[in-house]
């Protein structure tokens, strides 16, 4: 049965999943802000591209625990009902180094594995993407340690983790994103990013792998550091695990065999990512992408092309015309180029040539003090002898004549 499961196609094994997800951890934590939404886009691309019936996938929001405990017997029963199945449980919010965190209720490691091992399916998978919170980049505390993930015990059959982070390390959600760093690129992987055999499925071991590369480069220029997702599967688990099937999309975008480069695709108009991965010139890519218009970015010898392109229900866009870049590269010019030098050298002279170099502030200031001064200091005494001289005479005239000047109450002569 698992050599079924892990197999090209999805077809023939029954998949049924539980997708949890709470922002709030409870005590001092600050809510977080996406950990719902993610096990929401989780369990939708689950049914999308996934092979998974509507019906088979339980999502939960906040669960008390009576309600996970009933979830999990639900999906129990029908384990025992199929000989050839598989179970996918996912969960992001909260955790600590015990365990993950509901609110003010708490589910430790082991008593999780615990459970999903009670759940008679042929192969379990279990997705954590815990964290704690922040700001715009919170931090998640998924400390699973390899003891519990990993056990070697009669129960473990069949069993594979994927973890966002290691066991000393945090996990991060940004807000650029709008979700966690991890199930990002997850979902990006799942989406068609980690098909790396071009034949339209994406692999478990295949899907870790993207997820690792993009999750440790993208996190590790944020202030928390890089965070390490993890992979932890028994022997009887297949690296080739098929996970999703992009040819199940309901619209396809293409990315032809010659072009290459790092490729970024946004959903219009708010621009949110949808998807990254690095595009390789030996073949062409397909990427499963719900309706609607799209911005697509892809970067190559220090150039960026942009295409947009709407997209509407089974429909199927190629991308045959990036047109002209958007940004090209540019030359830094140093101090070590000569008309660098030749440059500065003349403007230099043009300025003090026509005394655009003196302050227009402190030549002011001057003038206020001394009529005449500022010319003097910008040079052109003669012109400040002339102010000084006729400002001085009008002063004088006002003090030898008093009525010069108006009365106090306003009446003139």
């Amino acid at each position: 049965m698992i050599g079924l499961l892990a197999g090209v196609a999805l077809a023939g094994t029954v998949r049924h999943a539980l997708v949890v997800g709470a922002n709030d951890g409870g005590g001092v934590l600050a809510p977080l802000r996406y950990a719902e939404t993610d096990a929401e886009r989780m369990a939708s691309l689950l049914t999308e591209l996934g092979d998974f019936d509507e019906e088979m996938v339980t999502v939960l929001y906040r669960p008390p625990e009576a309600a996970l405990r009933e979830a999990l017997a639900r999906h129990a029963a029908i384990g025992e009902e199929w000989d050839d199945d598989l179970f996918v449980f996912y969960y992001s919010g909260h955790a600590d180094a015990v365990g993950l965190r509901r609110g003010d209720e708490r589910d430790a490691f082991e008593a999780l594995v615990h459970d999903l091992r009670a759940i008679p399916a042929d192969v379990r998978l279990g997705v954590l993407d815990a964290c704690r919170s922040g700001t715009i980049t919170r931090l998640k505390g998924a400390a699973v340690t390899e003891s519990i993930l990993g056990a070697d015990d009669a129960g473990a059959e069949g069993e594979a983790w994927l973890t966002a982070s290691a066991a000393d390390e945090l996990a991060q959600e940004a807000e650029s994103l709008r979700g966690g760093f991890y199930t990002h690129y997850l979902l990006s992987g799942m989406r068609g990013a980690a098909d790396l055999s071009g034949d339209g499925v994406v692999a478990l071991f295949a899907l870790h792998q993207y997820t690792y590369d993009r999750v440790v480069e993208s996190t590790g220029r944020t202030g928390a550091g890089a965070q390490h997702p993890r992979l932890t599967s028994q022997r009887t688990v297949s690296d080739g695990l098929a996970v999703t099937d992009v040819r199940n999309a309901s619209a396809q975008r293409v990315l032809p065999e010659g072009d290459a480069g790092l490729v970024a695709v946004f959903r219009m108009p708010d621009r949110t990512e949808l998807a990254e991965f690095t595009k390789t010139p030996d073949r062409e890519m397909t990427l499963a992408v719900p309706p609607g218009s799209y911005l697509v970015r892809r970067r190559a010898d220090e150039q960026t092309w942009e295409a947009r392109f709407g997209i509407s229900e089974g429909g199927r866009y190629r991308v045959e015309d990036w047109g002209r870049p958007v940004l090209a590269p540019s030359t830094v010019r140093g101090a070590g180029d000569p008309r660098v030098a030749e440059l500065i050298e003349a403007s230099e002279a043009f300025r003090d040539e026509r005394g655009l170099a003196s302050s227009p502030g402190a030549s002011g200031a001057a003038s206020l003090v001394v009529p005449g001064a500022g010319q003097w200091y910008n040079g052109e005494v003669w012109k400040g002898l002339a102010y000084f001289g006729g400002t001085s005479a009008l002063i004088g005239g006002a003090v030898v004549r008093p009525g010069y000047l108006p009365a106090e109450d306003g009446a003139s002569w």
